[in-house]
């Protein structure tokens, strides 16, 4: 499964990005020293594929270092409860598979 997990770095060891999410979740991510110093900011975008236990990470995008993460947080979560009928609507869902 692909994924893309966004989230402040609290860690990076040259192999494993430490990440916390905007719901206090800690994510780490795998890189074996494949990301760009320079896509590293307080704050990224990590899409790879979801692990035993990490995500493998094939892209990271920065996000500067004064990126809201509650506010994105709040965002997802809206977009998934109260207004999933306008991201999710099921002609679309069929066109998918």
């Amino acid at each position: 499964m692909i994924v893309s997990v966004v989230g402040r770095v609290a860690s990076n060891d040259g192999s494993v990005l430490s990440l916390t999410t905007g719901d206090s979740g800690t994510v780490s991510v795998v890189h074996d020293g494949q990301i760009d110093p320079s896509a590293v900011t307080a704050f990224v975008e990590v899409v790879g594929a979801v692990g035993e236990g990490n995500v493998q990470q094939f892209v990271t995008r920065p996000l500067g270092d004064d990126f809201d993460l509650e506010t994105y947080d709040a965002m997802i979560t809206m977009q998934n409860e109260r207004y999933q009928g306008i991201f999710y609507q099921p002609e679309f869902a069929a066109m998918a598979k």
